[in-house]
């Protein structure tokens, strides 16, 4: 719904109607989810400059232009990213099948490595 609702075009059907009605019901939707990406963009360039090289997008769905990898592999094309959601649509995703917030969740070894690329 995210990409779509941004102008992407990798989108569902199913994503486009349920963007189309929220919108619909709430017009000013449209504002949070930008003001949503901007807080984002901000953040991941925040990390960056403290030194942060290893980003984890959970949640991600559908990649769409502008994710937290984009921006930041455009400062750092060797920055680590592993990305996660309930339904893998993209190679190199991890499956989360059973993930739940009161149970904590392991990243596959070797993905992300404690201390890489921090700032001395």
């Amino acid at each position: 719904m995210y990409d779509y609702a941004l102008g992407g075009k990798d989108s569902f059907s199913a994503d486009c109607s349920a963007s189309d009605a929220v919108r619909s019901a709430l017009p000013t939707a449209l504002l949070a989810v930008k003001a949503n990406r901007k807080f984002m963009r901000r953040a991941v360039r925040y990390m960056l400059s403290a030194g942060v090289r290893q980003f984890l997008d959970v949640g991600c769905g559908l990649p769409g232009r502008g994710n937290t990898h984009d921006i930041a592999q455009a400062v750092d094309p060797a920055v680590a990213r592993l990305l996660g959601d309930l339904e893998p649509v993209e190679p190199g995703m991890v499956l989360a099948p059973e993930w739940r917030p009161d149970r904590p969740q392991r990243a596959p070894t070797g993905w992300l490595v404690p201390g890489m690329g921090r700032k001395a």
